[in-house]
């Protein structure tokens, strides 16, 4: 979402290069993704843009997934997401997750609708980020098996924190 943001606005050269040396773990992904943020300055009017292009670019294979898992009613469904918590909710609405799994970061903005940054008190904004609510879900639901599917290197973070890790290939 954030690289075709990044096209939208002119500068997806320099974003997907973060986006690669985040990929290749050249630098903390904290600090790579902070960088990104400071580069594309997501200002409250971007809101709009930014859940159209996540709600048009959803995997047709992962939402099959979601299909066919909701309808067992053990199962609970959520989104764990370096992206804004709106967009994710908003997506995690769509296509019928849990709203108590729906996780993403929380960014600022100045009276104006200016981006101005995001605490990094978030569990989300820190090294791991992924791995830490991975836990936090365990304590809060721990007779429950934690299944953690990712097509990032923000997602490895859960790796040995949920019950079972599946890397999913299907994105580039």
């Amino acid at each position: 979402t954030l690289d075709l943001l990044a096209k939208e606005k002119g500068i997806e050269a320099k974003v997907k290069k973060i986006t690669n040396e985040t990929m290749e773990g050249k630098k903390p992904v904290a600090e790579l993704f902070a960088n990104k943020l400071k580069m594309l300055a997501p200002s409250k009017k971007d809101r709009t843009l930014i859940r159209r292009i996540a709600l048009h670019n959803l995997s047709s294979e992962a939402l099959d997934l979601v299909r066919k898992l909701s309808h067992y009613e053990h199962v609970k469904i959520g989104i764990l997401s370096m992206h804004f918590r709106e967009t994710v909710e908003d997506v995690g609405s769509f296509i019928g997750c849990d709203p108590a799994l729906c996780f993403g970061l929380d960014i600022q903005h100045d009276d104006q609708g200016n981006y101005t940054g995001y605490s990094q008190d978030q569990l989300m904004a820190q090294e791991g980020g992924k791995g830490l609510i991975v836990m936090e879900v365990k304590k809060l639901n721990p007779d429950s098996i934690v299944v953690h599917v990712g097509d990032s290197v923000t997602d490895l973070s859960t790796q040995g924190k949920a019950d079972l890790f599946i890397g999913f290939g299907g994105v580039t």
